[in-house]
């Protein structure tokens, strides 16, 4: 595509603006302007293009569309050329050559960015303060009718590619390329406060199980000296649903990224709640969390004395001499159910 020349003369007048703050925000809605028109005519002049350099025998132009989309500078409308696809003889089906080439994906009007901008924070804000939120920083009108359409749509779309992962590793055509002889799980349950419809249904809160899977960390050294420890070829999944459900669909997607086939151990780290600690293989080894195993510890070792002795020993990773303390201790109490919780510890 031939470089494009765009000569832009800016005039602002001191009438326009009293402070500060309104001197940016006139200068923001120049910029925005700008980029838009910038946008409008990439898109048009590369349409253009594709027109004369597309398969004239397979696709039929049949004119221009008008459409718009909202981006992060405001929305842009723009014509793009649609054409019939003669190769499909069952029935007709009408593409546009310009979305496919440049991947525009789209919710609704909402471009690929404008989603992923309105998910992060609707992690952060209600639906109205997000939407407030995105209306001032790019620009334009976002409701909350509007955020919520998109992040229901956004999760339609990934419980659909979830749903093909799963169906693909059942049938051991699982994506995953990665192959680690070990991999690491961590699961945990985040509670929800839940309003509306959804607190009628289920109470005040909800559980939305938690989980990642990895098979390294990677340890380097940040600006400010401290240690920065990024987890290698992480996959999360995150859902309501039941813990059958969970693993199955936790499972779908940790196959999608590694060679399931290739892993002989697993170390699955949690709270100990029985379905955290589940993991597919016969070779999982359930792992405590930091937290957990400190109050485990204390709840099952009532001898003051003992259990500070057990904890030095912990904190100095000598594991053999651990052991030793725990069987002996264990088969010193009396109390059967002590002697039985200390065993399990």
């Amino acid at each position: 595509m031939d470089a494009i020349t765009i000569t832009v003369e800016v005039e602002i007048g001191k009438g326009q603006f009293e402070n500060f703050e309104q001197l940016t925000g006139e200068v923001f809605r120049m910029a925005t302007s700008f980029g838009q028109e910038v946008i409008r005519r990439v898109l048009e002049a590369r349409d253009e293009e594709i027109r004369e350099e597309r398969d004239k025998k397979r696709y039929r132009c049949k004119g221009k569309r008008k459409t718009c989309l909202k981006t992060k500078l405001g929305e842009v409308e723009y014509e793009r050329n649609v054409y019939e696809d003669r190769a499909v003889t069952e029935e007709l089906r009408y593409v546009y050559l310009l979305d496919e080439e440049l991947q525009i994906g789209k919710v609704g009007l909402m471009t690929a960015d404008m989603c992923q901008l309105i998910a992060g924070m609707v992690c952060e804000n209600s639906y109205r303060g997000a939407a407030r939120a995105i209306s001032d920083a790019t620009g334009q009108r976002v409701t909350a009718q509007g955020v919520w359409n998109v992040v229901q749509e956004l999760g339609e779309k990934r419980r659909e590619q979830i749903d093909r992962h799963v169906e693909l590793h059942e049938a051991h055509q699982g994506l995953g390329c990665v192959e680690s002889k070990i991999l690491f799980e961590e699961n945990d349950s985040i509670w929800l406060n839940l309003q509306g419809k959804d607190r009628e249904e289920y109470g005040k809160s909800k559980e939305m199980k938690v989980g990642i899977a990895y098979d390294g960390v990677t340890v380097e050294g940040g600006k400010d000296g401290k240690e920065r420890r990024t987890l290698d070829c992480k996959v999360a999944h995150a859902s309501c649903e039941k813990a059958k459900e969970f693993h199955k669909s936790k499972e779908g997607v940790i196959a999608s990224r590694f060679d399931v086939e290739a892993i002989e151990v697993r170390v699955t780290n949690g709270d100990g709640a029985g379905w955290v600690q589940k993991s597919e293989g016969k070779n999982n080894i359930p792992v405590l969390d930091v937290f957990h195993r400190n109050r485990k510890l204390l709840e099952c070792v009532k001898n003051p004395e003992i259990r500070q002795n057990l904890q030095e020993l912990l904190y100095q990773e000598k594991i053999e001499e651990l052991l030793d303390c725990i069987e002996a201790y264990s088969n010193s109490v009396e109390d059967e159910d002590e002697k039985r919780a200390c065993r399990n510890f």
